[in-house]
């Protein structure tokens, strides 16, 4: 599930009498409506008030309640197999997996489709060592082509943080409970009580911010890497941390 922060922090209506302000910082209501520009709420998947997962709000019930489904523990994904063709196109139902690098290969076979949802670095590399990917690269490395597609693996650009610090003029900031002591000790106990209190945000920040940079910036001179106009060129987390 999605949710907003669980504990408020005394620069949350500083910041959104920002984008009352300044309309350089406009208010987002949802960043996740498909347009992410402006200052938004940061959502968190927090339920009941533990972490929410694919895994806990999905996996997890499926498998308590369906008959129909295997779930393999510490295995990992080596690669996609051909099945067959759809006319030209190759079809890809057969799925490889091992416990390790060195262990025996294990197949299975879907009967109707096969979600391949490995993350970003997960996902081109069991695509790559399935033959799918630029046919000169996988070439030189022994991986038969099946299908040559010149971008799988390319394109992945770093997403740098630089954090900037002011000295906040509170008491009431993450500080005090990363040292210890009692403030730790009545921050863990509200929490297990009631499921509420500083250690119910998700970390230090409340608000997130997704801007991008002007069209005529230099940075931008030798190309756009973004993929379009509401997509963002950086983000800023303002926080309250020490």
């Amino acid at each position: 599930m999605t949710s907003l922060p669980g504990f408020s922090t005394d620069i949350d209506e500083r910041v959104l009498a920002v984008t009352r302000e300044n309309p350089e910082f406009p208010y987002n209501p949802d960043y996740n409506s498909g347009d992410p520009l402006g200052i938004s709420w940061m959502h968190s998947t927090v339920g009941g008030p533990l972490r929410s997962s694919s895994a806990t709000a999905y996996l997890m019930p499926a498998v308590q309640s369906r008959s129909n489904i295997d779930l393999l523990y510490n295995a990992q994904v080596t690669r996609l197999i051909q099945s067959g063709r759809a006319g030209s196109v190759p079809i890809f139902r057969g799925v490889e997996f091992a416990r390790s690098s060195r262990s025996k290969r294990y197949t299975v076979t879907a009967i109707k489709e096969v979600v391949l949802s490995a993350g970003a670095i997960g996902t081109p590399q069991i695509l790559l060592l399935s033959g799918i990917g630029p046919k000169d690269e996988l070439s030189q490395l022994g991986i038969n082509t099946i299908i040559d597609s010149p971008q799988v693996g390319k394109n992945l650009v770093d997403h740098p943080i630089l954090p900037i610090q002011w000295t906040a003029n509170s008491n009431n900031t993450f500080d005090p409970i990363l040292r210890g002591g009692v403030a730790l000790e009545d921050a863990l106990n509200e929490y297990y009580t009631t499921g509420k209190g500083r250690l119910a945000a998700n970390g230090v920040s409340n608000h997130m911010a997704f801007f991008r940079l002007p069209e005529d910036s230099p940075l931008l001179a030798p190309g756009d890497p973004s993929v379009g106009g509401t997509a963002p060129h950086f983000e800023l987390a303002i926080a309250v941390s020490d």
